[in-house]
């Protein structure tokens, strides 16, 4: 049987702290799915060290930094990143 990759948005501002609450649970399904799934996480500008926190204790979640500030226009940019994915 074939199975389907699912793609899991993770939208971040500032959110250091509740990305070390909320990944080890997102990882731990994500490799418990019987389906292929890509996490992501896409951060909205973040001044703290949300991003290099990313990078040294999580390096198998792929990082999109935008630098489009405002929820509305980024859950637009992370639809829009979801189907240029598929290219991938």
């Amino acid at each position: 049987m074939r199975t389907s990759e699912v793609l899991v948005l993770v939208l971040n501002y500032n959110g250091r702290e509740l990305l070390g609450q909320c990944l080890p649970s997102i990882v731990a399904a994500a490799k418990s799915s019987r389906h292929r799934c890509r996490l992501v996480v896409i951060d909205n500008s973040s001044s703290d060290d949300s991003c290099e926190y990313l990078a040294h204790h999580w390096p198998e979640i792929d990082v999109f930094a935008s630098r489009i500030v405002g929820w509305p226009v980024l859950i637009m940019c992370c639809v829009d990143f979801s189907r240029l994915l598929r290219f991938f």
